[in-house]
């Protein structure tokens, strides 16, 4: 036979073989035992395993089942053993329980305190002792170490069992070292201003003398990463457009104690500014834009000046509608004159309304308190100016920590959604105290206000003081929108008692309100007020002229006009509040005056966290009696 023949007859026969050979059936479970499994049942083990009795053995699915005993997140250790048996294959599923934790400590820390890094890591006591928990933990921690300045921190962990239970104590050992501090920030290459001036220009401090209180010199990686763009902008704002600032190096000194801080300037020359145009669409005409631009022809060129030129286009072009116009400066030097020429390109986009407005964040102010300061209004068109006004008169309220406005698109490139979210705050105090004096013996004080009762922006204010020689019981409230109109309604009285040397005065009164807003940060109010006094028990020779003056009744109308620009009504920072009230006493009672009074308080921030208050008080009273 030939070569071919004979391949061909090898062929077939080892076909025939494989045809005929039998096949392995693979062998079917006969039973499914559980031993171990801890705090588990052995039902619910059964029922998150997918093999079962009676089907084939499947080593895929032994293993499907071993990931997911694993994902329940109760056992350390999990096999799987196979015995033979009467009805079959015996699959014996051994599972160890997992180790708790039930006791977190921490060894070595003394910049926190132990519950400050307790609530920074995610295992909490009796969690399963779970190893990437663990690792996550450490490196919580030494993130929290940096956040103030430990950045050479070592944090190492330990588990210990604890006698007469299976639970383990986990115990973080830390090593803080020294908090680096930045002791010399250098600059080379700089020659149009000195070292002193750049590192105001940057944010990372050099340590000084009274770094304890300002926190000067502490070293953050993030701030320090950005030093580089503050500085280039600030040599952008003197003119110099061909700036080139490297990252900046830091190197630690030998004892891993200080830093030192290089930043490498290629200066490069100080342009002045050529010519100042405007492309694109223009509003209104292109000269009225050009002499908006405060950046003149012949002055030396200023991104700082370029930016609030644009911000103050955008609020231009915002307060058509144009929510997003797309503003923004092109430079053309004229390198061998040191001048440019600044284009600022204008695209205006589409105007824009605003589809609805969502309010966010608040738990006890009603939505209607908020919606009644914004400006604008659902399906009417986007305004820039009343919408940044809208957010001063919220934060001007008292009632919120933060608040922050977005403008995610609608439903069609044409609308946007105003998203409000506001983050609350306290508006309430409550007040109590006692004391003894040798003049009044027991003094009892006692105050209860709130700015903003039951969320509708209602203020009211209850205080009493009790004393031997004194008493007084105070109760008012206002509506600053009675009845959900621009109107302000309120109501206050008053009981007091006064024991002095030579006699006591006893008075018992109340005033009612009523006004209206004029603008935006301007009301007026007209009030009438009535108070009784009631003076006797004189207990030496007072002249009877000055007796028959201490009673009586006042009665009295009041008109008074506020203008209120400060920042936060009731913790203000910034701004003025001016009152003038002009009263007239004669509506009835025993009293007949005019009196003029006028006040001013300005607040004016001056550094950190110090606030300057000035308040000056003048007034004019002129009296009508006959006698």
């Amino acid at each position: 036979m030939s070569h071919w023949q004979k391949s061909f007859i090898f062929l077939l026969m080892a076909g025939v073989l494989l045809v005929a050979r039998p096949t392995l059936a693979a062998p079917r479970i006969g039973a499914i035992e559980i031993e171990g499994g801890g705090e588990v049942s052995a039902s619910t083990i059964r029922a998150v395993i997918g093999s079962r009795p009676g089907r084939p053995f499947d080593s895929d699915q032994v293993a499907q089942d071993i990931r997911a005993l694993y994902d329940l997140g109760q056992f350390s250790d999990i096999y799987v053993q196979r015995k033979s048996g009467p009805k079959g294959l015996i699959l014996v599923y051994v599972l160890s329980g997992a180790t708790r934790i039930e006791e977190i400590k921490f060894e070595g820390n003394k910049a926190f305190d132990d519950d400050d890094l307790e609530k920074e890591i995610p295992l909490k006591a009796f969690d399963i002792a779970d190893p990437s928990q663990i690792i996550q933990s450490v490196q919580k921690i030494q993130e929290k170490y940096s956040s103030k300045g430990y950045h050479l921190i070592t944090v190492r962990h330990r588990l210990e069992k604890i006698a007469n239970n299976s639970n383990e104590r986990l115990i973080f050992i830390i090593q803080e070292h020294q908090g680096i501090r930045v002791k010399r920030i250098n600059f080379i290459g700089n020659k149009a201003f000195k070292d002193k001036e750049l590192r105001k220009a940057i944010r990372t401090r050099q340590k000084g003398y009274f770094s304890w209180m300002s926190g000067a010199g502490k070293y953050q990686k993030e701030i320090l990463e950005r030093d580089a763009n503050f500085l280039t902008y600030y040599y952008l704002s003197h003119g110099y457009i061909n700036v080139k600032v490297s990252p900046p190096e830091a190197y630690l000194t030998r004892n891993k104690k200080w830093l030192i801080i290089n930043f490498h300037v290629e200066e490069g020359e100080q342009y002045k500014v050529s010519e100042v145009d405007v492309v694109g669409d223009i509003l209104t005409t292109k000269e009225e834009l050009v002499e908006m631009v405060q950046l003149k022809p012949g002055q030396i060129y200023s991104r700082k000046q370029i930016d609030q030129d644009i911000q103050d286009f955008t609020e231009l072009y915002g307060n058509e509608a144009y929510a997003f116009a797309n503003i923004y400066s092109r430079l053309e030097p004229n390198d061998a004159e040191l001048t440019t020429k600044v284009v600022l390109m204008i695209q205006k986009g589409a105007k824009i309304k605003i589809e609805r407005i969502n309010i966010l964040g608040n738990t006890i102010t009603r939505d209607k308190v908020i919606r009644r300061e914004i400006d604008v209004v659902e399906n009417g068109f986007y305004h820039e100016g009343r919408l940044r006004r809208s957010r001063e008169k919220l934060m001007a309220l008292g009632y919120f920590e933060e608040v922050n406005i977005a403008t995610p698109r609608g439903a069609t490139d044409e609308h946007l959604i105003l998203n409000v979210r506001v983050k609350e705050k306290p508006t309430g105090t409550f007040s109590i105290g006692a004391g003894f004096s040798s003049v009044e013996n027991f003094i009892l004080t006692a105050s209860i206000s709130k700015d903003n009762f039951f969320g509708y922006g209602i203020s009211g204010n209850f205080s009493l003081e009790f004393s031997s020689r004194r008493q007084l019981f105070l109760l008012s409230f206002q509506d600053p929108y009675f009845l959900d109109t621009e109107w302000i309604f309120g109501l206050s009285g008053f009981r007091s008692v006064n024991v002095f040397e030579d006699f006591d005065r006893r008075s018992f009164g109340g005033r009612m309100t009523f006004g209206r807003r004029l603008f935006d940060r301007s009301q007026v109010l007209l009030g009438y007020s009535i108070e009784d006094v009631e003076a006797g028990d004189f207990r030496t020779t007072i002249p009877a002229p000055f007796q028959d003056n201490l009673s009586g009744l006042t009665s009295s109308l009041s008109l008074t006009v506020n203008r209120d620009t400060r920042n936060n009504r009731l913790y203000p920072t910034k701004g003025f509040l001016l009152s003038v009230t002009n009263e007239f006493a004669g509506v009835g009672g025993d009293n007949l005056f005019y009196r003029v009074t006028g006040n001013v308080r300005q607040y004016q921030p001056l550094f950190w966290k110090v606030i300057f208050k000035n308040n000056l008080t003048v007034g004019y009273i002129k009296s009508f009696e006959s006698n």
